[in-house]
Parts: structure tokens; C-alpha cells; sequence
């Protein structure tokens, strides 16, 4: 029986809708609860969407477990000094959100000092971090604070009911985390992973391949797509009568049986826990008759965001498509939430019978189209921006120091 449909990659507001069962998800479920020991003396708060599969952690497992579930509202968990506030007060002993999340929070914390602003945390939180590579330089800033905090990366697309691996990330006796490459872990309980070349056949320890994934976390195929599902959900080839499902992720075993995810063997990128199907957007922007070829990438903007950059080609003349124009024709395909992503940075001036490689878009390539379309910038950077100035006023950074903060955003 289906429990719900989550939406994922509505890229160009076409998403596709994962059919998830509830056997799927109490897998999950189960799993948190007890790997984590959750009881009815643990604290969660809510501080993602709860349209956001990862967040099923956060909202269904005190349900299960009688742990008390703290709901906060968007204005609180963005301002981030008012939700470490939340988190010191209430003494949180669960956090779920995504690494760039937990960098703002990270670096807020630094921002603040200890002398005027102790705000002593639960000795015992644990942080699952969900959804995009981990930079260990974060939570080694968040461990200068509170030592006894311990993370988890959290890896999973939502055709496999929200999280199939995990990894305890160690803390050596330094007190810091030393790894250089935090991987995915090990499959949870009840997942099966391979990673297979082209030919479906095992790849040896340190061989990258495509990460497939097996188990009672595969959810039954996407709502009314069934091209789609059929491509994506297929016979389990090591297990007759299941079913497995194709991430299009690279991963590479390593010896001690950990996996480390590569990246993706196709363009499908991940931008703040979105999964977003570049190619889908290309093509709705080369229905624009004036556009022959368009490439979308992304690109770190500063310390604390990432953007969507679209490149085209003119089907007429390099310079004489006018890029208001080409804005607002993004704007009207693309979903909302990511156009506050997004800027026309250059047109590629090359051969129209050449295909353009994505990955071989230099960053030279890119530039700021105008003043007016720099307001484009998502306003949650500009968010982000005035948040860490209030902060470093507050514990009255020298000049310097501010000048510097402002460069890194």
C-alpha cells in the first residue's frame, strides 16, 4: 500500500512523484530509532520544509518513540542566531539538515564568541547531515565549541525511501575530524548496495562504478512515468523476485567496506539538497527559438551558497540575444524556488555543430551580465549576508575582520 508520493527533481515544475510504500518507510524509521537509541527523553526540531523527504527523521520518529518534537516556524530557523538560541534553550539532542545548513549555523557560532554568549548546547547532540557533500572545516569549528557533539552523513535518494547508508563520522583524540573525504557508509539495515560497471558485473574494491541499491528501501516507481520507472526500478539481478534501483551515482567501495560517493554519471546536479535535472531545463530553454544550445551548470558563489548558471548559444548571432529577454524566458519555465538561483552569465561562442560538454564549461567562461540582473542573486544569500554583519557587530569584530567576512560571502 502506497504511503505517500514525494515529489523530487521539478527542475522545470514537471517533477517526478516516488511512490513510497509504507514497508519502505518504516524501514527507515525503525532503523533511526534504533541505531540512535531514540526514547522518549530526546528533543528533535523541525528546521527544514516538511515537504523535504529528509525531514521524516525529524517529525515521524517522536511520533514512534514519544520524543518531543519542536516545530519551527521559516523565519525562525533562517535567522540563524534566534535558532541557536532555539537549540541552547529547548537542549535539542537530534538535529537533521543539510551541510550548507549547518555551515551558516557553524559559522554564526564562531561569529558569536563564547565569553558574552556561552549558549550551552545538550552534551549528547547528534547532527545528521543530509544531502550534499560534507566540508569537514565546519563541524571541526562546531566541535571547538561543544566536543561531545558527534555527526552522521546521511546518503539517499528519495526512490529509496529517503536514506539507504550512513557513516558515523569518527573524531579523533585531537578533537577534530580529520578526514579529508567523509563517504556514505554502509547500507542500513535491510539495503543492499552494488556497484557495477556497464555490464551489471561487480566492480573491485576501489573501482568506481554505478551505485545501485537493493533492499526494503526500494520505493514502487514514479507516479504515472512508467518509461521512467522502467528505466530507473529493475529486476535485482543478485536477488530473483526484487527489485533494485539505478541512483546514477558513482561510488567506489573502499577496503573497509565503507563507500564514497563520486558524483554523478550523468548532469543531474544537487544544489542545497535539490536534486535538479539540468538536462530537463536545457531543454525547456532550447524551445526558445533563439537559443541553439544551452548548458546549465553550477557554481559555488562564495563561502555559504551555490547557484545554477545557464550558458547558450544564440541560434542567430552571439551578441544578439538581449539576456532580459532570455531571464524572464527562464523565469517561465523554471521552477520558482530555483529562479532565485539562477543568472545568465555568458554565451558560448563556439561552433553550433559542436555539443557542448558541461564539464568542460571553464569558469573563465562566466561573468555578470548587468546591474539589474544582479538583483538576481538569491535573496537568501543577501539574508545570509545581513545575518552574519549583525552578528559580527554584536561581538564588535574589528574593522578588519568585517571587511573580511564580507568578502568571503
Amino acid at each position: 500500500m502506497i504511503s505517500r508520493t514525494c515529489y523530487t527533481s521539478g527542475s522545470t515544475g514537471a517533477p517526478k512523484g516516488v511512490m513510497i510504500r509504507h514497508r519502505n518507510i518504516m524501514n527507515f524509521l525503525n532503523w533511526v530509532r534504533t541505531e540512535f537509541s531514540i526514547s522518549h527523553d530526546d528533543r528533535f526540531a523541525l528546521v527544514t520544509s516538511y515537504s523535504f523527504d529528509m525531514t521524516l527523521a525529524s517529525n515521524w520518529v517522536p511520533l514512534l518513540t514519544g520524543a518531543v518534537l519542536h516545530i519551527l516556524d521559516e523565519e525562525r530557523t533562517r535567522d540563524v542566531e534566534a535558532l541557536l538560541d532555539f537549540i541552547s534553550r529547548q537542549q535539542i539532542t537530534f538535529l537533521n539538515l543539510t551541510p550548507s545548513h549547518f555551515s551558516l549555523i557553524a559559522s554564526a557560532r564562531a561569529y558569536l564568541g563564547s565569553a558574552d554568549r556561552p549558549l550551552p548546547m545538550h552534551p549528547g547532540m547528534r547532527v545528521m547531515l543530509v544531502g550534499e557533500v560534507i566540508n569537514t572545516k565546519d563541524l571541526n569549528l562546531w566541535l571547538d565549541f561543544y566536543p561531545d557533539h558527534r555527526f552522521i552523513n546521511e546518503y539517499g535518494p528519495t526512490e529509496t525511501s529517503v536514506a539507504s547508508s550512513f557513516f558515523p563520522i569518527p573524531v579523533r583524540s585531537s578533537g577534530h575530524i580529520e578526514m579529508k573525504t567523509v563517504p556514505i557508509g554502509k547500507p542500513l539495515a535491510n539495503n543492499t548496495f552494488y556497484i557495477l560497471d556497464k555490464h551489471d558485473r561487480f566492480c573491485l574494491p576501489g573501482v568506481a562504478g554505478e551505485l545501485c541499491i537493493g533492499g526494503d528501501g526500494v520505493a514502487v516507481g514514479y507516479h504515472r512515468k512508467p518509461e521512467r520507472t522502467a528505466a530507473a526500478f529493475v529486476p535485482d539481478p543478485f536477488r530473483p523476485g526484487a527489485m533494485m534501483y539505478r541512483t546514477g551515482d558513482m561510488a567506489r567501495l573502499w577496503d573497509d567496506g565503507n563507500v564514497e560517493f563520486l558524483g554523478r554519471q550523468d548532469h543531474q546536479i544537487n544544489l542545497r539538497g535539490y536534486r535538479i535535472e539540468a538536462g530537463e531545463i536545457e531543454a525547456a530553454l532550447c524551445t526558445n527559438p533563439r537559443i541553439a544550445q544551452a548548458v546549465v551548470v553550477a557554481r559555488p558563489v562564495g563561502l555559504l551558497e551555490s547557484m545554477l548558471l545557464q550558458h547558450f548559444i544564440d541560434a542567430h548571432t552571439v551578441g544578439g540575444a538581449k539576456t532580459g529577454r532570455q531571464l524572464l524566458y527562464v523565469q517561465s519555465h523554471l521552477a520558482a524556488e530555483l529562479f532565485q538561483g539562477w543568472r545568465v552569465v555568458h554565451r558560448l561562442e563556439q561552433d553550433l555543430a559542436r555539443v557542448v560538454d558541461p564539464l568542460q564549461v571553464p569558469p573563465a567562461q562566466e561573468r555578470a551580465c548587468s546591474a539589474g540582473n544582479r538583483r538576481l542573486v538569491t535573496e537568501r544569500a543577501r539574508d545570509q549576508g545581513r545575518q552574519l554583519e549583525r552578528l559580527a557587530g554584536k561581538v564588535e569584530l574589528s574593522h578588519r575582520s568585517l571587511q573580511r567576512a564580507r568578502a568571503d560571502l
